[in-house]
């Protein structure tokens, strides 16, 4: 998943174990580990909170640190009204969290009433020796000049000039006003509904002015900082450009504008604020402001740069609205579960797999018993199997189309930083997928569309030289293709060159040159997906793609997937992936050999042949005919058990590798179907242990049998790893 999915789920984590241990919180004799617990916790929430920039969450999140540490220390009782005032910032945390997850902001809700009470409560008991928190006495105090203007109703005004009165002292204190409030509410001024006060607060500006808008009666606030000399206003275009590496981007962009607002008139901004509110930046990371302000431009500068996660801050003089570059629209992003959520559903998905291997069990039983009560039964039980599972897998599974359509300003960004100039195109169906499957596949494409961009698509000129537009196109494709998703990413690049490739594989030792002289186009390509293939001299080249690519190929491995490569120098490149739509339950054929079962995964494979022994021949390694042309060919014999002998008659999976068609070689298929692999490679034979074994799984509900990666057996056996 996502950093900002990470981040938000973390929150919401500790929230939860928050919530939890202040449950547990009984009185200050017990409260040593559970208060250390509730310190640690809240830490990584302050911590968290502060690295995105929400001050509000942070400072909640330190009061409740700052207070269970005087509580654990015994500098202050654990009482009803200590719990009160915990419990009162353990809400206002869960608040801004929720607000966070749903629109990327901490909403509009004050903690200020909170911590006044809390410096209030510890200051009255500093006899105990609670010292006043360093976090309070730093707190910045601001002076402002006020003109606050009622509505016209002599009778309500002296209650409304009470008020706020009232108000402004506990935000802070009155130092003067015109006319004088004391002696307006002795005696009310006929015509007199307007009052200028000098005033000293913690507030903000824009939040001093909120808070005073809102008292009844009031028609208009304006708030100034005092001493200020009134000048012409002036239109500045303020340009925002953020770390590409830094979260929620659209959200830190909402919260410098707040500032920007109340520095004076925002004409307009672009990306929209609503676009901003649904997590839409442009394709450069970056937003743009016109602002109408008397402030100077280092002043606004300023501002904007106590803000975490900027790249770059320009304010520049200008007139009327501002036109930038059209913000790109992201789908929404995969919704969120917490880590709770995601544990019972990886629990319901373990208890669905132990529900098919029931029914594979019942299978077995019904052949010996051959009962029609307990075939009635066996049926039921798969259609409550198939029903649960499409449910679970609405659960579990996320847009994969949405997913790849947020890479499109990341490769605009990448290519504009390089001199480049690049279009991505997202085409095919919306497929699902599951959401481990949408993480891991999210880092692959972080490989592949750098790479395409990087060391694939050319700089303008040198397209122009070769005939083709200036800018360059990327296109993924999502397809079906049975049982599989297939991702096909393809630039028109300037492609690879297999005798590049081959070059750098013989310098580092990966190649023979007997080796490379045998290999074809394909096969060579499948090279840049070697260890040692991933150097920078590589990186640094034309043709070197191989920037982290052998770890792209363990990770689709990983999924029981596969990856491979086609080019055409001067042309491009396809990365062509195909995963499954889950990851534990995966469509596979059973095979026998020896008298042994194994299951094979279906991936890649494309046909299933019969051949008599004699039709396979050995030279170097086994070959047969397939179509009329020879193709490689492996018995699963070699590498499961070397004393079973090949029946007169075999049976073989047509395997599309990465260099062509292969056969995998069997005694007997015995069935294509779905099967629930677990990850235990620890009980397999030692002497197995370099077999690409992916997993195992259950046939017949209680034999343990091998799940092997078919493609990777190839790898193996055929030398598609170098030598």
């Amino acid at each position: 998943m996502p950093y900002e999915g990470q981040m938000i789920e973390e929150l919401q984590e500790k929230v939860e174990e928050l919530r939890a241990l202040f449950g547990e919180l009984k009185d200050a004799s017990g409260v040593g580990e559970v208060a250390e617990e509730m310190m640690r916790a809240a830490h990584t929430i302050k911590g968290t909170a502060s690295l995105a920039g929400f001050s509000k969450l942070s400072q909640a999140a330190h009061w409740v640190e700052t207070l269970l540490e005087l509580v654990k220390d015994g500098r202050l009782e654990l009482d009803d009204e200590v719990r009160s005032l915990l419990e009162g910032f353990l809400d206002s945390i869960e608040d801004f969290v929720r607000s966070i997850s749903i629109d990327g902001t901490e909403g509009s809700g004050s903690i200020d009433y909170l911590i006044a009470k809390a410096t209030s409560l510890i200051a009255g008991r500093k006899g105990k020796g609670a010292p006043l928190p360093d976090f309070f006495r730093k707190r910045p105090v601001y002076r402002y000049t006020v003109k606050v203007t009622f509505d016209s109703i002599p009778d309500k005004l002296p209650a409304w000039v009470f008020s706020l009165a009232q108000t402004l002292s506990s935000l802070g204190r009155i130092l003067s006003s015109a006319p004088d409030i004391e002696g307006f509410l002795k005696k009310p001024e006929k015509g007199v509904n307007s009052f200028t006060l000098e005033v000293e607060s913690g507030l903000d500006s824009e939040n001093l002015r909120k808070r005073l808008a809102a008292l009844e009666g009031v028609r208009e606030v304006e708030v100034d900082e005092y001493g200020r000399e009134k000048t012409e206003k002036k239109t500045y275009k303020v340009v925002v450009v953020f770390r590409e590496d830094f979260p929620l981007k659209a959200a830190r962009a909402l919260l410098i504008l707040k500032d920007l607002k109340n520095l004076g008139e925002v004409l307009s901004v672009s990306p929209s604020e609503e676009e901003l509110r649904e997590g839409i930046l442009n394709a450069a990371s970056e937003f743009e402001v016109s602002l109408l302000t008397d402030k100077k431009p280092e002043e606004i500068e300023a501002v904007v740069k106590r803000h975490p996660g900027l790249k770059d801050v320009r304010v520049a003089k200008g007139e009327g609205k501002v036109e930038i570059q059209k913000p790109v629209r992201h789908r929404p992003r995969p919704p969120m579960v917490s880590r709770r959520e995601e544990e019972n559903l990886d629990r319901l998905m373990f208890l669905l797999e132990e529900l098919f291997f029931v029914s594979d069990w019942a299978k077995e039983a019904l052949k010996e018993c051959k009962s029609p009560e307990l075939g009635e039964v066996s049926n039921r039980l798969d259609e409550l199997l198939s029903k649960m599972r499409g449910i679970l897998f609405d659960m579990r599974t996320v847009s994969m189309r949405s997913i790849v359509e947020e890479f499109e300003p990341l490769v605009s960004r990448l290519a504009k930083e390089l001199g480049k100039s690049v279009e991505m195109e997202v085409e095919g169906e919306d497929l699902r997928v599951d959401r481990k499957i949408a993480a891991a596949l999210w880092e692959v494409l972080v490989h592949v569309l750098k790479n395409s961009v990087v060391h694939g698509i050319e700089e303008p000129e040198e397209r122009r030289k070769a005939g083709k537009a200036p800018v360059g196109k990327i296109t993924v494709r999502l397809l079906q293709k049975g049982d599989f998703v297939e991702l096909v990413v393809t630039d028109d690049g300037r492609g690879i060159d297999p005798e590049e490739i081959k070059r750098r594989a013989l310098e580092r030792g990966l190649l023979t040159r007997e080796k490379a002289e045998s290999l074809s186009n394909e096969q060579t390509l499948e090279l840049i997906f070697l260890p040692g293939m991933s150097t920078q001299e590589v990186a640094r080249e034309n043709s070197g793609r191989g920037l982290g690519l052998n770890v792209v190929r363990e990770v689709i491995r990983s999924l029981h997937g596969r990856i491979y490569v086609r080019s055409e120098v001067g042309k491009g490149a396809s990365f062509i992936i195909q995963v499954p739509f889950e990851l534990s339950i995966i469509p596979a054929y059973v095979v026998e050999v020896g008298g042994e079962e194994y299951a094979v995964s279906a991936i890649g494979v494309t046909d299933t042949i019969t051949l008599n022994r004699e039709e396979v021949r050995k030279v170097g390694a086994y070959i047969t005919v397939l179509n009329g042309r020879p193709v490689p060919a492996v018995l699963l014999h070699d590498l499961v058990d070397f004393t079973a002998i090949p029946p007169e008659k075999l049976e073989g999976l047509v395997v599309e590798t990465g260099g062509g068609s292969a056969v995998l070689l069997v005694d007997r298929i015995v069935e294509r179907r779905d099967v629930v692999v677990r990850p235990l490679r620890a009980i397999l034979p030692r002497v197995e242990r370099n077999i690409p074994y992916t997993g195992v799984t259950l046939l017949g509900g209680r034999k343990v049998v091998p799940v092997i990666d078919g493609v990777a057996v190839f790898d193996l056996v055929l030398g598609g790893e170098g030598k």
